[in-house]
């Protein structure tokens, strides 16, 4: 949270219940943060690159993993109907965004964009003052 803060992406007085913090929540579960129990800095770079336009081109690609590729397109549902596949993936212990996926990640956590845009231009405003 504090590198977030730091960068901009997040305010310094993240109360709890807030939309700020349900923004940090949906991050940490995108990174697996759960799973793992930490967020690995690349990881975290790969999205925070995505916010600020950067597209990530070292890792956006496909699954190399048929059998994951498998299961996603035999998801849950009707005989017949694909179950959506995620933005996201890892493959050896990295996330990777699936091709094509990186404007939905943006959309997913665009509300740390606009942290940032507005934290940069209470800078210029107190620069110009």
């Amino acid at each position: 949270m504090i590198v977030l803060q730091e960068l901009s992406f997040l305010p310094s007085n993240v109360i709890e219940e807030s939309h700020d913090h349900k923004q940090l929540q949906a991050l940490w579960a995108f990174l697996h943060g759960e799973e793992k129990g930490s967020v690995a800095i690349e990881d975290l770079r790969v999205v925070l690159h995505i916010l600020i336009g950067v597209r990530p081109k070292d890792r956006e690609k496909q699954p190399e993993n048929e059998q994951e590729q498998a299961k996603e397109e035999t998801g849950p549902g009707e005989e017949g109907e694909k179950a959506p596949k995620p933005d996201s993936f890892f493959e050896n212990d990295k996330l990777y965004i699936r091709q094509g996926r990186t404007q939905k990640v943006f959309v997913t956590f665009k509300d740390l964009y606009i942290n940032r845009i507005e934290a940069h231009g209470r800078t210029m405003l107190a620069r110009l003052a």
